[in-house]
């Protein structure tokens, strides 16, 4: 008897780790142009109409996140040494 060769399923589409937590920051994909973004609602602060719809690609978003987390980082450092020294 010849051995046969086990049949593989074909691998799920691999999500980027930052994609999944877009969509765990509740972001949902669409596609815009032919280009995939993710978007979700925002309302603003202190109001109860609803709100806008903040679009944008993996990539922005991840250098969104990484600017405004350098922001904190530099306020957290100047409330720490305010004169610098």
């Amino acid at each position: 008897a010849k051995p046969t060769a086990a049949v593989q399923a074909p691998k799920a589409e691999e999500v980027d780790p930052f994609e999944k937590h877009l969509m765990a920051e509740g972001y949902r994909p669409e596609m815009q142009g032919g280009e995939k973004v993710y978007c979700r609602k925002e309302a603003p602060l202190g109001s109860r109409l609803s709100g806008q719809k903040s679009c944008g690609s993996a990539e922005q978003w991840k250098l969104r996140e990484d600017q405004t987390k350098e922001g904190v980082s530099k306020a957290q450092r100047a409330a720490v040494n305010p004169k610098g020294s």
